[in-house]
């Protein structure tokens, strides 16, 4: 009998060593799957004890027997953690944090490395070209200093109704042939985050965002805003001629007040079907259209006022709010939270328009000092901007 192929042998030698590797291979992935998963039981146990934790420091001892609401707000907060932990790691640090800035914070700490986002190629480009102060030509060659680059830092910004993307072109110029003018560069203006892609209208938008787009009433006072005006007028009339409750009943009728809400409650039900029903929007349109019948009901009697006292509109936004702010995350988010919300209910109560104080306060912010930081407070803010548009 013959001998077996010498190269047959190492062949099957060769596929017997690839299948134990592949074996051994396998045997490890598993084993690393278990410890993960053990790795992941622990964790949710620890999470389910936090969670009892959680629920024993908010409602007491008796948590076992929460009221409905409590069981609301409770459901509400388990779905946002676990929303929040299949969502990838947020995207609006990457505003923050400008990748072309240095590598390392204050401190010689190292900037965690993040993934790099494309600007989008459809935003409107706004470029501010610097020149480098006293550029001129040299006295001894009689040369202008030869351009070197362009330094190019760029922010994102919103400006009402749109975004954009603003380029700041610094030029650089090199040193004259003689040597007198060294290395020339314009300086940055000053920013709100020198280290940031974040552009002052934008931080205006996402504090807005956050802290009043929310609230129903004033995301239909916009929606509506030249109705309410006529309809506040009306009203405004009746007081300055001091009218009893009969005669202002008739100047509603006489003024169509009716007419005004029946075209906004329309404009409300056209909007209605193209909005999402837990969207800002959608909830305000859901609230209006809800409420409808209470709202017109001071058009049945002219003692019924078209609305509650201020104090009750200044306190309706937390009430309304009181839930997104359950938890604040932070003792200093909290105070900085309530100073960003004072200073707009400010703005509101005083006929200010927030986006255009706060875009004025952050743009000048590198200016403000303890010593005038008084001048800024919305009142002086006001009284400052009627002089400058009356003179």
């Amino acid at each position: 009998m013959k001998g077996r192929d010498p190269s047959l042998q190492q062949l099957e030698e060769k596929s017997r060593q690839e299948l134990i590797a592949y074996a051994l291979q396998t045997q490890e992935r598993l084993v690393q799957a278990e410890q993960q998963l053990h790795q992941t039981q622990q964790e949710l146990a620890v999470a389910l004890a936090q969670i009892q934790e959680l629920k024993r420091q908010l409602f007491g001892a008796k948590a076992d027997r929460l009221t409905p609401e409590q069981e609301e707000q409770l459901a509400q907060v388990m779905g946002d953690l676990e929303e929040q932990a299949r969502r990838e790691p947020p995207a609006s640090q990457d505003v923050l944090i400008d990748p072309d800035g240095p590598a390392e914070e204050p401190g010689g700490k190292k900037r965690r490395s993040r993934r790099r986002h494309p600007t989008p190629e459809h935003l409107e480009v706004q470029e501010v070209i610097l020149e480098p102060e006293g550029r001129c030509e040299c006295p001894h060659c009689r040369q202008f200093p030869p351009w070197m680059k362009d330094l190019i830092t760029q922010e994102l910004d919103f400006v009402p109704a749109r975004f954009i993307l603003r380029r700041y072109i610094r030029r650089q110029y090199g040193a004259c042939q003689c040597g007198h003018f060294g290395i020339q560069v314009a300086p940055m203006p000053p920013r709100l985050l020198p280290q940031s892609k974040l552009g002052v209208g934008l931080a205006v938008h996402i504090l807005l965002a956050r802290f009043d787009d929310h609230v129903a009433y004033y995301t239909l006072e916009r929606i509506f805003i030249g109705q309410f005006r006529q309809l506040y007028r009306i009203e405004d009339a009746a007081r300055e001629l001091e009218l009893a409750s009969g005669p202002r009943h008739a100047l509603r009728q006489q003024k169509d007040a009716a007419s005004i809400w029946a075209s906004m409650k329309t404009r409300a039900e056209e909007l209605k079907p193209g909005l999402l029903p837990e969207s800002s929007m959608g909830k305000a349109v859901r609230y209006f259209l809800n409420e409808y019948e209470a709202l017109i009901g001071y058009l049945e009697d002219g003692r019924r006022e078209i609305d509650n006292n201020l104090i009750e509109n200044s306190v309706r936004p937390t009430c309304v709010g009181k839930k997104r702010w359950l938890f604040i995350g932070h003792p200093d988010a909290g105070w900085r939270s309530a100073v960003i919300y004072t200073l707009i209910i400010t703005c509101r109560r005083l006929a200010i328009n927030p986006q255009e104080y706060l875009t004025s306060v952050l743009t000048n912010l590198h200016s403000i000092t303890t010593l005038n930081v008084d001048d800024w407070l919305p009142s002086r803010w006001k009284q400052r901007q009627a002089k400058t548009d009356t003179s």
